[in-house]
């Protein structure tokens, strides 16, 4: 459940941060953090999100959440990364845990400095 709370923490605080410049005008609120919202939002501002510190950590983040919460196993797109076999059980999570937590913060502080016009 870990995973499920750390990812709820990029969930949250992408729905606030982009929540106060793009607010329902542009898309609902909530979905903001959804990647496909996420990146679709972003670039019309000509922001390339992977280009935030730690992005492709999150999105394996978010893959591996899903997978938590959805089916218990590997899922196909989160197949697409290295160490990760499709089907698999996903057995203990500690070691991605580690390795997740601390690109957090980096990609949550780097939201504001790209999304939100000074």
């Amino acid at each position: 459940m870990l995973v499920v709370a750390l990812y709820r923490i990029v969930e949250l605080s992408t729905t606030r941060i982009l929540g106060w410049r793009y607010g329902t005008a542009t898309v609902k609120k909530e979905d903001l953090y959804r990647k496909d919202t996420l990146e679709r939002t972003l670039k019309a501002d000509g922001i390339d999100v992977r280009s935030l510190p730690g992005f492709n950590g999150i999105d394996k983040l978010r893959c591996l959440n899903n997978a938590v919460k959805h089916e218990g196993k590997v899922t196909p797109a989160l197949a697409r990364f290295p160490n990760w076999t499709k089907g698999e059980d996903l057995g203990d999570c500690s070691g991605a845990i580690e390795r997740f937590s601390g690109l957090v913060g980096p990609y949550v502080r780097a939201l504001p400095d790209v999304a939100i016009p000074k």
